[in-house]
This record gives structure tokens, C-alpha cells and sequence, in this order.
């Protein structure tokens, strides 16, 4: 049975003339010209430069995937997506450098060809063969939403793995229910766990059954409507119940987890749970029909409407399969012209569930992927209606079908994969140019602070014109930095290791905390990074050497450098990694760590930069880590030019704990002091780390 639908698009082949054959073929070519560029050319999307966040140095294949796995494996289980992390680690442990993505692509891109005949397959009853169901699918894995997720390359793998388990739940499930009314328990059991691992990978991309569904309502033949519409109850009932068992598993996943662990980090929207609120489905349900008249069905802009009209195209051609005589009264036929319409709103609305009934706040066009399908497929069949009026024509549906749809679509999306390819390396190249230029110029001895100010726009200006001022265009040919300022240290990341002799760099991430910077930029042997969208001025003791990335795009920015006094200076006995003390005073994460199971004492020195009064030590451990945390520690001051004094020791901090988790440990009086050390004897009873996120001295 399950060997059947493995082999489902080799037989529909099979089945096939020559004619139609060729026809596939040429499909499948005109696919391999839409993404030719990211076959072609070095680039880098959003998610990929998370392949560079491991040191400067790069580490072992085996030692970054292992490192990836450690990393990712927990967030992705809490999101209930506890399959898709696995293809990034692979290209974690494969790459190295920026041009070593070119060995993973093919493999990717023979993802691509496979979802194309396994949903061709799905789709070929309904809309008139192989050849055209091979094109609607086509035409689908260059939409926007799909689209998006092939150019994250192997992060993006299992997501477009989903697409074709769930191609395969329905093939199986239809095909049996073609048969009978009531499929067998073997392929409940086999095309439920199909989708269940869909699911398991990406429920957004999963629930492309809902639209087969839908589309087999409107326009399947051979049995009357209701028995169809029977079959298509009983399928929405099969996959409605299949999710309700993922959700199961998922959440009892996140309780083992949550047992085991003890208390884990908040996700915010990225968290597993359904949303309760009718006002806020409400609102969704209203941007969501915002979006719908707004979103272009392919690849290419086009008026707002167009989804509306091919929904009412679809409505038209399903009512006359109900009504096809015409004596019928106008009233049947419109009564089952609004059936057909709010059924399809219903399948369309429920196709995109996923997002519609989670915590997730915006709104982008993977989320949508189900409708987009729905839009090609509706898009041929109405190619195929149109063409049954003319008998002679008919036949050559597939021809005519590649020729005004499938050729003009990759045509399209080889201009926006070029666009995408140029878009990116224009961010890298000016990455590039600048760290040459630091690391010639020495940067390292008096350029301490690395400033990089975030584009000012989503995309440079030769490339503006991608999407449209709705705010529901391409999510495709966006510069990494701009939505995703967070991959700002990988970036640098890759561009320092591909600059050969350059001296051995210790950067430390400070994001937009300019304290941070300031500390870090003024630590013997670190580098700091700092980000700033030019806002604020950028008030700090040493000169930056900027990084402008605005200035790819149509709204430069120009930041403001303040010269500021001295700041406080941080230094740790040891260190794990670029896991520094740099950012405790701002409580910045994820805070120092020292050396992995260290040796008693470890000290904290702290520079206050002038003499201060202190009286009370503050202390926060890492989130839900309070067994990391200093326990048992002695506080020593000195003056500019005295010796050090101990004015304090604590033997309970790991219960001292005042409002919002701060740890506090109060001298008996109030001290005068320019610097103090912070001797820890031990933590509160982890084995392998002593942590800190923050420290704050008052």
C-alpha cells in the first residue's frame, strides 16, 4: 500500500504518452531555469547565517552539529515542530564558509522536483492528467510562501519535506477512499501517521490537504456531488482528528519536557497553545481577508482582486459539475453557487488554521502557503475549462497550460531568484569591504567598537520594487540585517573567517546595549559589537568604526557619535567561549560564564572607573538556572592606590533573593571604593557551570 504511493509518480509517468511526457518534462526544466541562480552563485538567506554562530575559528563538522542539536532541539519541541531543526544541523556540520553552501543546494532543489510529481500526482484526477497537475504544482513551488522557505536551503529541507508527507497522506487516503466509504484501519493508521509527521515538521505547509481537499470537491468527477461531498467530510473528519492527535503529542512532549527540565524559558508567540480569544480571531480573521484581497496568487505582482476572482472562477465551474443541465431554475443554481462560495471560505480559512489559532503576531506568507496552492490548481482547472468549449483545442490544455501559466511564472522566479542572489551580495560585500578595511588598518588596537547601523529599509534601492506598499508582498530578496539584526555577529562571523591573516579576535555581541559596548570596547583582548537603527545618539568613551548598512538602501542613516567618559571595566578569572562578564552590569544575555567546571575560587573584578559608594550587591542568575548561580562568595575593595580589603562574606545567596529574582548581598555599611573583586567559592550546586546574567552594586 504505502509502496503504491512511493511510486505514485512513476506510475502516473508510466500512464503517460510521449506527448505528455515531454510536456512534464519540459515543466520540470522551466523549474530548473526559475532557481538556476541559487545553483549558480555564493549567497546567504535570513536563517542560513545561523551556520555562523560558532566561533571565529570554526569548529570540527561533527562538533557544530552536535552543538546545533544541543542548541535548538528544546525550542523546537516547545513550538511543536520537533522534526524541522534536523536539516540546519546538517548544514551546520557541512559549512564553513560562505561558498560552502553550493554542496547543499542541489540537494534542496531535488526536494523541490519530488514535491512537484508527488502533489502532481495528488492533483491529476481533478484538473485532467498528469501534465496538468504536474504544472499546478509547478507553479506552486514558485510561489512566494514556498519559495521563501527553498532559498533558507537545508533549514528550510524538512519544512519542504512536509509538503510532500502530507502529498503522500493524501494520495493514500483518496485512493482508498475512491474505493469505499470507510477506509481500512492500515491506511488510517499509515496516512495519519504521514501527516502527523507533517505536522511533527510544519503544520502551516501540512495542511496543504485542506486545499486538495477542496479542490477535489470543485472539481473531481465521476460520483454526484453529494457522494463527493461525503468523501470530502470524511476527509476533513480523518485530518481533523490527526491534528487533534498531534496537538496531543505535543503538548504531553512539552510536559515530559517541563518535568524533566524543571521551569523553561517563554517562547512569546513562539509558543505551543491555541488561541482563545474571540476579539483577537476576529481580527485575525479580518486581516486575513485584507490579505486575501490584497496577495497576488503567484509570483509576480498583480491588481488586488485577483484572488477573488479565481475563487469565483472556481465557485462558477464547481456549480455547474452540480447543475449542468439548464433547465434548472436560477435560484437552484445561485443557492448553489453560495454553498460551493462558503464552503470554499470555510476549506480556505481552515487551511490556514496553524497561524490562525496560535499566539504568532504577524502574518507572512508561509503561513499562507495552503491558499497559494488552491490558487494554482484553480488556476488550471479554470485553463482547462475555459479550453473544453473549443473541442479541438482541449486537447492541447497541457501545451496551452505551460505556454500562458508555467512558462511566465519561472520566467518570474528567475528573475527573483537572480534578484535574491543580488540582494544578498550586496550585504556581503559590504561587510566585506569594511572588515578588510578595519583588519588592514589595524582596527583591533584603537577601533574597538564595531557600530553597524541596521538598514533603514527592508530591501537596497535597485530592489525596492519587490512586494507593494500593502504590507502583504514578497517576503523573498530582503537584506539579512533588517528583520533579523540578531544574525548581525554571524554575519561578521563568516566575512572574519574568509580574511586570512587576520590577528585572533575575541567579539562580543552587545546588541543595542551601549553600556555593553562601552565596557566591552575598553576590556583588554575583546572586540565590542554593537548594532543602532541611528535613532539615539551612541554616547561611548572610544571612537566607533562604523558599519553603515542603511546606506544600501534609498534612506540612509547617519549616526550620531557623542564622546563619553569612562565606564565601568569587567574582568572574570575565566571564561567559557565569548561568554564574558561584559554585559552583567546591563543584565544582558545570555551573561558570563566561566570556564566549564571550574576551579575554586573564581573572581569578578570590577573597574567602577571612579571611586563610588556601595553597600549592597546585587546578582542575577540566568533565567530558570539559579543552580548556576554564585553561592557562597567574599567582597574585597581597594582604592586608586591601596591594597584590597574584605568588607563582607555570604554563605546563603542562593536563597537571598529579592523582587524579580535579584540576589542580594548587603555589607554592613556603606563603602567607599574605585575597584571590587568578587571571590566565589561556589555556586549553588551545579556540577558543570557557574553562571551570571547580571550583577548591579548600589
Amino acid at each position: 500500500m504505502m509502496t503504491g504511493v512511493l511510486s505514485a509518480p512513476w506510475k502516473e509517468w508510466r500512464r503517460c504518452d510521449r506527448v505528455s511526457q515531454c510536456i512534464v518534462s519540459v515543466v520540470l526544466l522551466l523549474l530548473l531555469l526559475a532557481y538556476l541562480p541559487t545553483l549558480q552563485f555564493d549567497y546567504v538567506t535570513q536563517d542560513q547565517w545561523r551556520a555562523f554562530r560558532y566561533s571565529l575559528e570554526g569548529e570540527p563538522s561533527l562538533v557544530q552539529g552536535k552543538w546545533c542539536g544541543l542548541m535548538v532541539w528544546q525550542f523546537y519541541l516547545q513550538t511543536g515542530r520537533p522534526f524541522v531543526w534536523f536539516g540546519e544541523c546538517v548544514e551546520h556540520a557541512v559549512v564553513s564558509h560562505i561558498s560552502d553552501f553550493r554542496y547543499v543546494r542541489p540537494i534542496v532543489f531535488g526536494v523541490v522536483l519530488l514535491t512537484v510529481l508527488y502533489l502532481g500526482s495528488a492533483l491529476t484526477p481533478f484538473i485532467g492528467g498528469f501534465p496538468l497537475g504536474v504544472s499546478a504544482a509547478g507553479a506552486f513551488v514558485v510561489a512566494p510562501g514556498y519559495s521563501f522557505m527553498y532559498l533558507q536551503g537545508m533549514p528550510g529541507i524538512m519544512v519542504l519535506g512536509s509538503v510532500i508527507l502530507s502529498a503522500m497522506s493524501f494520495l493514500l487516503y483518496r485512493n482508498e477512499n475512491s474505493h469505499r466509504e470507510n477506509p481500512g484501519l492500515k491506511v488510517i493508521l499509515s496516512s495519519g501517521t504521514l501527516f502527523i509527521l507533517a505536522c511533527l515538521i510544519y503544520p502551516a505547509y501540512a495542511f496543504i490537504v485542506v486545499p486538495l481537499v477542496l479542490i477535489e470537491l470543485g472539481f473531481g468527477s465521476g460520483p454526484i456531488f453529494m457522494t463527493r461531498a461525503r468523501r470530502a467530510v470524511n476527509k476533513l473528519l480523518f485530518y481533523f482528528g490527526a491534528a487533534l492527535i498531534y496537538y496531543a503529542f505535543v503538548q504531553a512532549s512539552g510536559f515530559l519536557l517541563r518535568t524533566y527540565k524543571g521551569e523553561l524559558p517563554a517562547l512569546g508567540v513562539y509558543e505551543m497553545a491555541t488561541q482563545k480569544s474571540p476579539l483577537v480571531v476576529y481580527e485575525r480573521l479580518s486581516e486575513l481577508a485584507k490579505y486575501f484581497w490584497h496577495m497576488s496568487p503567484f509570483n509576480f505582482e498583480m491588481i488586488p482582486g485577483i484572488s477573488v476572482l479565481i475563487l469565483a472562477a472556481f465557485v462558477v465551474i464547481a456549480t455547474r459539475k452540480i447543475v449542468p443541465t439548464s433547465g434548472e431554475k436560477v435560484f437552484v443554481v445561485f443557492a448553489c453557487a453560495a454553498f460551493i462560495c462558503v464552503v470554499s471560505i470555510i476549506f480556505l480559512f481552515g487551511s490556514i488554521s496553524p497561524w490562525l489559532l496560535s499566539k504568532m503576531d504577524k502574518l507572512e506568507t508561509r503561513h499562507v502557503v495552503p491558499w497559494y496552492l488552491f490558487f494554482c490548481g484553480g488556476t488550471v482547472g479554470l485553463i482547462c475549462f475555459l479550453l473544453s468549449f473549443f473541442p479541438k483545442a482541449n486537447i492541447l490544455a497541457p501545451l496551452v497550460t505551460v505556454l500562458i501559466f508555467v512558462l511566465p511564472i519561472s520566467i518570474a522566479q528567475y528573475r527573483l531568484s537572480l534578484l535574491e542572489v543580488m540582494v544578498t551580495n550586496v550585504e556581503i560585500e559590504s561587510i566585506r569591504s569594511h572588515l578588510s578595511n578595519w583588519i588592514q588598518n589595524k582596527g583591533w588596537i584603537d577601533k574597538k567598537y564595531l557600530l553597524v547601523v541596521i538598514p533603514s529599509k527592508a530591501r537596497p534601492s535597485f530592489a525596492e520594487k519587490v512586494g507593494n506598499d500593502t504590507g502583504y508582498g514578497n517576503d523573498n530578496a530582503v537584506l539579512a540585517s533588517w528583520p533579523n539584526p540578531v544574525s548581525i555577529p554571524w554575519m561578521l562571523n563568516a566575512v572574519f573567517r574568509e580574511i586570512s591573516g587576520r590577528p585572533k579576535i575575541r567579539m562580543v555581541d552587545c546588541a543595542f546595549d551601549q553600556l555593553c559596548a562601552n565596557i566591552a570596547a575598553q576590556n583588554e583582548g575583546t572586540i565590542a559589537l554593537g548594532y543602532t537603527k541611528g535613532l539615539t545618539e551612541i554616547r561611548s568613551p572610544v571612537d566607533p568604526y562604523i558599519i553603515n548598512l542603511s546606506l544600501l538602501t534609498s534612506q540612509p542613516v547617519v549616526p550620531r557619535i557623542v564622546q563619553a567618559n569612562s565606564v565601568p571595566i569587567l574582568k572574570a578569572s575565566s571564561t567559557l567561549g565569548s561568554f564574558g562578564p561584559y554585559g552583567l552590569l546591563t543584565a544582558a544575555q545570555p551573561g558570563w560564564h566561566a570556564e566549564r567546571q571550574p576551579h575554586y575560587p573564581q573572581t569578578l573584578d570590577i573597574d567602577l572607573s571612579e571611586t563610588k559608594t556601595i553597600q549592597k550587591i546585587l546578582l542575577l542568575p540566568q533565567d530558570g538556572l539559579r543552580l548556576r548561580m554564585p553561592g557562597s562568595l567574599e567582597v574585597r575593595i581597594r582604592s586608586e592606590d591601596g591594597d584590597w580589603v574584605e568588607v563582607g562574606h555570604f554563605n546563603d545567596l542562593c536563597d537571598a533573593v529579592t523582587e524579580n529574582d535579584w540576589h542580594d548581598a548587603v555589607l554592613d555599611k556603606p563603602q567607599n571604593a574605585r575597584f571590587v573583586r568578587l571571590v566565589i567559592f561556589q555556586n549553588c550546586g551545579d556540577p558543570d557551570f557557574l553562571t551570571l546574567r547580571g550583577l548591579r552594586l548600589e
